[in-house]
């Protein structure tokens, strides 16, 4: 069943929320077992936890690949859809998700990341374009990351200029 249940989805964001130490495998253990116990609205709640919770990114992208097998088509849609989001985490979870899902067709919408105003969101969407053989387009906005005062960003970029 593909629907969701309203019932269903604010049960599942209680329980997430309830979670003491919320960690990423704490989400997804409690993900799973909730799927257990709602196997008709399985593909439903990933949907909602990849599209619309608030979780931690791994836990967002662990529901879009799990989806993914089920419904690539669903997780195509949601992904363009966060990354028109304000919201820098659902930007990070669609560009982290199709990073992930490289089978995936090539996003073009994701050119809009490569200007974002986060640099960690910027150095995410150059390695889409670099793990799609387009690193020749993102080229100079790696450059420009190499001189980041951003020691983390600098060495991702640094990484990332050696595969182009």
């Amino acid at each position: 069943m593909n629907e969701w249940s309203p019932s269903v989805i604010q049960s599942l964001e209680r329980g997430i929320s309830a979670l003491l130490a919320r960690k990423p495998d704490e989400e997804c253990e409690f993900i799973l077992q909730f799927e257990e116990h709602h196997p008709d609205y399985s593909s439903a709640i990933l949907a909602w936890v990849l599209g619309h919770n608030s979780s931690y990114v791994g836990t967002r992208i662990w529901a879009a690949t799990r989806l993914y097998e089920r419904d690539p088509h669903q997780v195509e849609s949601l992904t363009r859809t966060l990354l028109f989001s304000a919201d820098p985490d659902d930007r990070d979870t669609a560009i982290s998700s199709l990073i992930e899902l490289p089978q995936l067709p090539f996003v073009e919408d994701t050119r809009l990341i490569l200007k974002d105003e986060y640099q960690y969101l910027q150095i995410l969407a150059a390695e889409y374009f670099v793990l799609h053989s387009r690193g020749h387009e993102v080229s100079e906005l790696v450059e420009a990351l190499c001189r980041s005062s951003k020691d983390q960003i600098r060495q991702q970029a640094l990484l990332l200029r050696e595969r182009i």
